[in-house]
């Protein structure tokens, strides 16, 4: 057993080499251990001739091919060493290779609501970018939401501007790919009525887009396509000093138009707009290549799917990258992707779901894990995905995140795999027990919250009593009592540096407050509050609207910002 750690810098850009040390010393502190002259010697070496992200660890050495190779293959000599939690570990003494599975192995950032990536202090953003490095993140997305801004000079915005491109920046450093979230029809508040995208079900939509601001504007109108260019070539010139490898191109939520002349919206209004769209970014990001999304694509009107997939035969949409895409099951999965057969021959990347499933608000309980369903999804659709850009609006599925990640680097078969290395090196302790609380979280993480009438409140569409009571029904309880006995016997046994580590408090926390919730006919007791508070305080959601925040009394009773739906 060693407590320390000593970095030697072969051929890496000394920038980088700091920056890994201030990472390094920060992963060992969080395990007692140190960064010094004694212990292990781990020398950094980049050789040109591996591929992009690829490694090969040895006890003594990390060969990469580039700043991401170096970053996972010291994630991976991290994980395989064994930590006590007590400030002493064992050095990993094997050799490990990869070559990627997946090109694209991303995050998108939600910086949104006063969530964790909108207000959290950017150093612990920045650490939170840092450890997916060392898990082989290779790519970050986020967006800039324009709705809320009469422009990209209002105050807020240049805030908001600023902190995304301090992100950005990090993310280069690390070696990641960078993406600029924008979706084709969103607009700054202010536009005039003659200009505004139609959003009701209307014209042979059997449902209204979700996520419409109704400042949104039409193509079709006179002058339409013209106004979204001008106010997305502003904000593209206010990002143009930071280095981006894509920018993506976004249907619905928020953003289409239900009008005669746009729908249906995928294939119609969305490709109209496409080549102009595509024009600014050549303009504006010179080298930026655009990810077409196909988001909620038959959600809102039927045969969207088919009518997208014969337009990409046309060849002036050749300039679309990659292809977005996401299906729940196989059953909503177009048939010609079944087959293998992509819209124009275009590669697919995913945007799977890991915040919003299962519960309302999101992350408000804690941890919400999903290897069952995680693998299900990577076993019927991984085949035919390049990677893809999980949706995070926060720290508290970190799990999901690994569980994405480990999918997509190839190094793992199975959610099982996975959560054994994240338990092992995480906590420090043997896996098995945590792996299968994990599991049991997953089979309980679904639940309804309901106001005294046993009205489902899950999204609140109109203001209620300040003293309104609201219960929170969890769907399948049966395993509530048990997961809280053994986190509760976990959480006595492990070490206090690792015990109180956000990483085990979401988690545990989620054990405290399930359990109370259905001893209590789903109303927050007391100790529910204090849990809640902490989770607040965890992720920095003292302003944060009603999704996104724990459900305190407080934010219960401000219903910061209504509901999203």
């Amino acid at each position: 057993m060693v407590n320390s750690l000593r970095l030697i810098n072969l051929n890496v850009k000394d920038e980088f080499f700091i920056l890994v040390k201030k990472i390094i010393t920060r992963k060992l502190a969080e395990r007692g251990c140190v960064l010094g002259d004694g212990g292990p010697v781990l020398t950094l070496i980049v050789h040109n001739a591996m591929s992009d992200g690829a490694y090969r660890v040895e006890p003594d050495k990390i060969i990469a091919g580039d700043a991401s190779g170096i970053m996972a293959g010291l994630g991976r000599y991290l994980n395989e060493c064994r930590f006590d939690g007590f400030g002493s570990f064992i050095p990993a003494n094997g050799i490990y290779e990869l070559v990627p599975k997946k090109p694209i192995r991303g995050m998108y950032f939600a910086s949104h609501f006063y969530n964790f990536y909108h207000v959290a202090p950017i150093e612990k953003v920045y650490e939170i970018l840092e450890d997916l490095a060392l898990r082989g993140c290779n790519a970050l997305m986020a967006w800039y939401d324009m709705h809320h801004y009469y422009g990209v000079d209002d105050p807020e915005s240049v805030k908001m501007i600023e902190r995304l491109k301090m992100i950005y920046r990090r993310a280069k450093e690390l070696g990641m790919l960078l993406t600029f979230g924008t979706l084709a029809n969103e607009a700054f508040a202010g536009t005039p009525d003659n200009l505004k995208a139609e959003w009701r079900a209307v014209n042979g939509y059997k449902a209204q887009p979700q996520g419409h601001y109704h400042v949104e504007i039409c193509p079709s109108a006179i002058g339409g396509i013209e106004e979204i260019i001008r106010q997305r070539r502003t904000v593209l010139r206010a990002f143009n000093d930071i280095p981006f490898d894509f920018v993506s191109y976004w249907p619905y939520d928020q953003g289409g138009c239900t009008c005669e002349d746009c729908k249906p919206w995928g294939a119609n209004g969305f490709l109209k707009l496409a080549p102009h769209f595509h024009k600014v970014v050549r303009e504006e990001l010179p080298g930026a290549k655009i990810l077409c999304s196909t988001w909620y694509f038959n959600n809102f009107i039927d045969g969207e799917w088919d009518a997208f997939y014969e337009r990409m035969k046309d060849p002036q949409f050749g300039f679309f990258a990659y292809l977005f895409g996401y299906f729940s099951g196989e059953a909503n999965t177009p048939d010609f992707i079944r087959r293998g057969s992509m819209p124009g021959g275009k590669q697919m990347l995913s945007f799977p779901e890991i915040s919003m499933r299962g519960a309302v608000p999101w992350g408000g309980f804690g941890a919400n894990p999903m290897p069952d369903h995680l693998e299900k999804q990577e076993k019927a659709n991984g085949w035919f995905y390049q990677g893809g850009f999980p949706y995070s609006e926060g720290i508290y599925e970190d799990i999901n995140k690994a569980l994405a990640l480990g999918f997509a680097s190839g190094q793992y078969n199975s959610s099982k795999d996975i959560l054994n290395d994240y338990v092992r090196y995480e906590f420090s302790t043997a896996p098995e027990e945590i792996v299968s609380l994990l599991y049991d979280m997953e089979d309980t993480l679904f639940r309804n919250r309901y106001d005294e009438n046993d009205e489902n409140q899950n999204y609140l569409n109109r203001p209620m009593p300040p003293d309104t009571v609201y219960r929170f029904k969890i769907t399948d309880p049966e395993k509530i009592d048990a997961i809280y006995e053994r986190a509760t016997r976990v959480d006595a046994g492990l070490p206090q540096i690792i015990r109180s580590g956000w990483r085990w408090r979401v988690i545990f926390l989620r054990a405290v407050i399930d359990h109370e919730l259905f001893h209590n006919g789903g109303i927050a007791s007391a100790l529910c509050e204090k849990c809640y508070a902490e989770l607040t305080d965890l992720y920095y959601a003292h302003k944060a609207e009603y999704a996104v925040a724990p459900p305190t009394k407080e934010a219960m009773a401000l219903n910061r910002g209504g509901f999203l739906l």
